[in-house]
């Protein structure tokens, strides 16, 4: 869609975004603005794929239950904001979600339901300002391959998360924040840490605890992580 495409104001009744929605929509002076929206349940592949105009998602979504593959993936108006709080229902995120994303990207608060951060879900996202703040999951199960890699923004694993089972390959390379946090300690269901998961990570990383169902560490799991405050301790496997 080339013309200007412009959807402002109050929608209680919308349940989805359908799968391209505004897919490649190339003019600048679009906006969608989606606020407090108390039935969306989902935001469909490639919604906002390669959008040219300003998205915005803030307020509360107490009904979405999944953030589709590629849903933000190279929306390019650095004027963008994604805001998702305390998501009650929200059970996955999708590969590519906000990977290349421009604008800002906010996760914050509580997601009990969360199963799993796709393949690439934040990678090369470039805005400074992002926050992801992912605080005692317990349905969470993977985080995929390069989900967090060179993610620009802040980014913080910590508390308790007893169903993980994997840490992809190069899930938090080159993630450069030097505030970002992953703590993981006592996972039962721990089963691999991928090739150059935390390679060249600059944020501090913390493996301490009981792993027993560990089998693999990848190569270069570690490689480059440059922060003296990082500990990974393994014992008794």
């Amino acid at each position: 869609f080339a013309g200007r495409l412009q959807l402002t104001g109050s929608f209680p009744a919308l349940v989805k975004l359908g799968e391209a929605a505004f897919f490649n929509a190339s003019s600048p002076d679009s906006v969608v603005e989606l606020k407090d929206l108390p039935q969306l349940q989902s935001v469909g592949k490639s919604a906002f794929h390669t959008f040219a105009g300003r998205v915005q998602l803030t307020g509360s979504f107490p009904a979405l239950v999944r953030l589709g593959d590629a849903a933000c993936y190279k929306a390019s108006d650095p004027a963008s904001v994604v805001e998702l709080k305390d998501l009650p229902q929200l059970q996955s995120i999708g590969m590519l979600a906000f990977a290349v994303f421009v604008g800002r990207v906010q996760l914050t608060g509580s997601f009990p339901a969360l199963v799993e951060v796709g393949s690439n879900a934040f990678s090369s996202a470039s805005n400074p300002a992002s926050v992801v703040e992912l605080k005692d999951l317990p349905q969470l199960h993977s985080v995929g391959k390069h989900a967090f890699a060179y993610f620009v923004g802040r980014v913080q694993l910590t508390g308790s998360f007893p169903a993980l089972v994997e840490v992809g390959s190069g899930a938090f390379a080159g993630s450069s924040n030097p505030d970002s946090v992953v703590e993981l300690k006592d996972l039962p269901q721990l089963h691999s840490v991928g090739i150059q998961a935390f390679a060249f990570f600059v944020g501090r990383v913390q493996l301490t605890g009981s792993f027993p169902a560990l089998v693999e560490v990848g190569e270069s799991a570690f490689a480059g992580s440059s922060n003296p405050d990082s500990v990974v301790e393994l014992k008794d496997l």
